[in-house]
């Protein structure tokens, strides 16, 4: 058996040099494999499988906005593989994951499990393969090396063969003939299995198999060539034009190497085409494209022009896989900012990826490619490529609530690339708090359960832990400020200042800037590189909370709660603070952990009853990803023990919980959940189900929830979602209103491509090329940008491109001496026609450095095309901060 050889093809080696450090954060935007198909309207839907952050999606917009696919218990699982099955009996997109199969007809939009006659303990799906636009039977390949067949009447799937040998992500492949006809035999029945090595065959669609003579021998170490992935002609039943990509690792270094090798009869004998300097990440084949070809597509398994595997792109054939080239299309991958292990993906998954043609490709030449490192699409058959973005920037994965000293409910979502976002509660109005918030990648938010009077509020994210205090209010905090700050919290264990990627934080409910009498100036926080942490001073300084009873290392706590009762003032009253770590629960005791329940499921939140109280209602809430779903906790003096609520959330993926401050006289918890919006749990109610809250919930996926602090008026939640949040109310009727109205994109944001035609080090000069990116305090010791940082061009028309919906354009950059002048094009995203242009000469705006907003202002929220250029003449710069678009 390989010694799980995955982690060889993924090239595990040390970053190199002039590599970022740690607290850069490279956005996750994963994607394993996609397909695509075109509804009965004529609109094209594209299908993509990504990470556990977005998992199964879909966009019919060309990439401009996505929606999750949800169904049948399909988002509770780690989908990888997708295919699109048309006929006759129903369109469908077949997605493999790790515990099975399940299917999505894009027309019903309606998802069901699939996985009939596959047995309980063989439904990994590694790979999957089917004919194009027939009624062919569908082929997938599991981890115990195990080929099940399935046609589009079947109503299960068949064993057809076990090959005996392990299936890892990787090192395995399935392809079958385009033009595969149901119980043919020759071409028209020829179905292909890379496996551990070894080629295995068939010829009559799956009756009998055999072992190709020439990849016979197993693979037995990293070192031995295994098959990374197949392709047959779009023509195979007339061509025989077969394409094979193999991978191995050296001996010594562990750098991978690749080779592609091509049948033309009919896979009866290989010949080796050509050798790589990486192992074959995925191979396409198409039909007929614009220019009257038919073509072979080639990705790598490293990313190009990552570690070893230098000046060499996504290449091309269209002689039949004998010649291939790839146009010198490396540099359009060269702006991507966290290759290989900077992607976060674990080592399994990283090796996953896949291309996938437009159903008008004749007419388009249009492409998709997934990895690792993103979403790419050409449109012009694979000449040039551009990175698309499918995982908003306003994502808001952490959401809170409160009342501000004009007695508003304020809605704070912190998200993911946008920074964070201040909205009206009840309006939807947004309010971007500033646009120099240090952290623009964002997980956690809190705020003080006192924000009328002390404006404090704290956000946690990928590079730091950050404050922001009410800029409306006279300073009311230990810092005696306003705006962002940033506190030097200096580790008391290394003397270094704290630096991580915290995930939680939470304020005590006693918490008052003001530091008024009764009060505490404590909140928390938890960083995957660091124990939980504490500040009893408003964020001056911090405590370890790194004790654990009984000894061993404090793990990561994902989710924290503290209960009313907490008391700072003491050492026997710093306790009940609750925090869970996979199936643990824990309680603080002043400066010591204490395990004080384990589930059978992983925890998903922890909250405690507004009417906590000691000693006779020590009372907490406890959401699991599994059966039994929602436990009812007592932490008693005696020990703790939980109460099983019968209550089945099965049919969902929960993401959060919340518990409105009227639960002691109404008890009412509030779940949202992955794609199928919120749903509520009333404890007096007999039986206890789980019901739905309001109607018209978007088909986007949540992270996060939170209740109004008027709720016991106004019923008022507000979910973070992939596009912001959406605010609903606790009715049968009432709708749930959609409040994406403004978002900020930094200067990181993936989908930004920068172009500098005129820079002497670009050696093409129509190819993405990386502008300097440079601290913000270079331009000026006084200016400031979101997450601190912006890009920076020196060369004369060098220029961005990007494309939004959006109703208003506004660029944020910065004017004075030396800055040049801009041009602001919006272009229609689909038919590039002009639609404004805003030239304006930066220098003469300011006498010294200083931030400049421009706006450009549409005819209504339509899809658009941005291209921003910097004339500039010798000496002269343009800095780039980001955009602002108004919806």
């Amino acid at each position: 058996m390989v010694l799980f050889f995955a982690s060889v093809l993924l090239a595990v080696f040390p970053e190199p040099g002039g590599a970022e450090t740690a607290t850069v954060h490279f956005p996750h935007d994963t994607v394993y494999s996609l397909a695509t198909c075109k509804l009965p309207s004529g609109v094209v839907e594209v299908v993509i499988v990504s990470s556990d952050q977005s998992r199964v999606l879909r966009s019919r917009n060309d990439g401009l906005t996505w929606e999750a696919v949800v169904g049948a218990r399909l988002e509770r699982n780690l989908a990888r593989e997708i295919l699109y099955r048309p006929g006759s009996q129903g369109p469908s997109f077949l997605i493999g994951t790790n515990y099975g199969v399940w299917a999505y007809d894009p027309v019903s939009e309606q998802v069901e499990a699939y996985s009939d006659g596959l047995p309980q303990n063989d439904r990994d799906v590694i790979d999957m393969d089917g004919p194009w636009g027939l009624d062919g039977t569908s082929i997938l390949l599991t981890r115990s090396g195990s080929l099940y067949l399935r046609g589009p009447q079947d109503l299960s799937w068949t064993l057809s063969h076990a090959t005996g040998q392990p299936a890892l992500p990787g090192q395995s492949a399935v392809a079958v003939s385009p033009g595969l006809q149901d119980g043919a035999s020759g071409a028209a029945g020829t179905l292909v299995a890379g496996v551990n090595g070894m080629l295995f065959y068939s010829l009559d669609s799956g009756a009998q198999w055999n072992v190709h003579p020439q990849f016979s021998t197993p693979a037995s170490s990293p070192q031995d060539w295994v098959i990374t992935a197949m392709a047959l002609a779009g023509n195979y039943n007339q061509s025989g034009v077969l394409v094979l990509g193999r991978g191995r690792s050296e001996t010594i270094g562990g750098r991978d190497y690749g080779e592609l090798w091509r049948s033309q009869d009919f896979g009866q004998s290989f010949q080796k085409i050509r050798d790589l300097d990486t192992a074959v990440g995925a191979l396409q084949a198409t039909p007929i494209g614009p220019g009257g070809d038919r073509y072979f597509y080639m990705a790598g398994n490293v990313y190009p022009n990552y570690l070893h595997y230098r000046d060499q792109g996504i290449f091309r054939s269209q002689d039949g896989g004998l010649t291939w080239q790839d146009f010198t299309n490396a540099q359009d991958f060269i702006l991507e900012r966290g290759p290989g292990m900077g992607t976060g993906e674990p080592l399994e998954t990283r090796v996953e990826q896949g291309f996938a043609f437009d159903p008008d490709f004749f007419e388009n030449g249009k492409l998709w490619y997934g990895r690792a490192e993103g979403l790419f699409q050409s449109r012009d058959s694979g000449e040039h490529w551009q990175q698309r973005r499918f995982r908003p920037e306003h994502e808001a994965r952490g959401i809170a609530a409160a009342v501000d000293f004009q007695g508003r409910p304020l809605v704070f979502l912190a998200c993911y690339g946008s920074s964070t976002i201040a909205y009206d509660g009840n309006t939807g109005v947004p309010v971007i708090l500033d646009d120099a918030c240090p952290i623009s990648y964002q997980k956690a938010i809190a705020v003080s359960p006192n924000f009328d009077q002390d404006g404090t509020l704290v956000v946690a994210g990928a590079e730091d832990l950050v404050m922001w205090f009410d800029t409306r209010m006279a300073p009311q905090n230990p810092w005696g400020l306003t705006g962002w700050v940033q506190p030097d919290l200096a580790d008391p264990l290394t003397g270094q200042r704290f630096q991580g990627y915290p995930r939680v934080v939470v304020f005590s409910p006693h918490f008052d800037g003001r530091g008024v009498a009764g009060s505490d100036q404590t909140y928390f926080w938890n960083a995957w590189e660091n124990p939980p942490m504490r500040t009893s001073d408003g964020g001056m300084t911090l405590e370890r909370l790194d004790q654990l009873k009984g000894g061993g290392e404090v793990p990561f706590m994902h989710t924290m709660a503290v209960a009313p009762t907490y008391d700072a003032s003491t050492a026997a009253g710093r306790t009940d603070v609750y925090g869970a770590s996979g199936k643990t629960l824990y309680r603080l005791n002043d400066v010591e952990w204490e395990a004080i329940l384990n589930f059978t499921s992983e925890v998903v939140a922890v909250r405690v009853a507004p009417n906590f109280s000691r000693p006779t209602n020590p009372r907490l809430y406890v959401l699991l990803m599994e059966d039994p779903y929602l436990l009812e906790v007592l932490d008693l003096p005696g020990g703790a023990f939980s109460l099983d609520l019968n209550t089945d959330l099965s049919p969902v993926r929960p993401t959060d919980l919340v518990i409105p401050d009227n639960f002691g006289s109404q008890p009412v918890l509030f779940a949202s959940t992955w794609g199928k919006g919120v749903l509520r749990l009333d404890l007096n109610s007999n039986p206890r189900r789980w019901i739905p809250v309001g109607f018209g919930f978007p088909s986007w996926w949540t992270d996060s929830i939170a209740s109004l602090p008027d709720f016991q008026q106004s019923s008022a939640l507000v979910v973070g979602t992939q596009y912001g949040f959406v605010r609903g109310e606790d009715f049968d009727d009432a709708p749930w209103q959609k409040f994406t109205l403004s978002t900020n994109w930094d200067d990181v944001e993936t989908s930004i491509m920068t172009y500098a035609p005129n820079d002497p080090a670009n050696p093409q000069a129509d190819r993405p090329w990386p502008w300097q990116d440079v601290a913000v305090s270079f331009l000026g010791s006084e200016l400031e940008a979101t997450g601190g940082r912006v890009l920076l061009t020196t060369h004369d028309q060098s220029y961005l491109l990007c494309s939004e919906l959006a109703s208003a354009v506004v660029l944020q950059t910065y004017g004075g001496p030396g800055t040049g002048s801009v041009d602001i094009t919006v272009r229609d995203f689909q038919t590039g026609q002009h639609l404004r242009t805003v030239v304006q000469d930066l220098a003469t705006l300011a006498n010294e450095p200083q931030a400049v907003s421009l706006r450009v202002d549409l005819t209504g929220l339509q899809a658009v095309k941005i291209q921003v250029t910097a004339d500039l003449d010798p000496g002269e710069s343009f800095a780039f901060d980001g955009f602002l678009f108004d919806r």
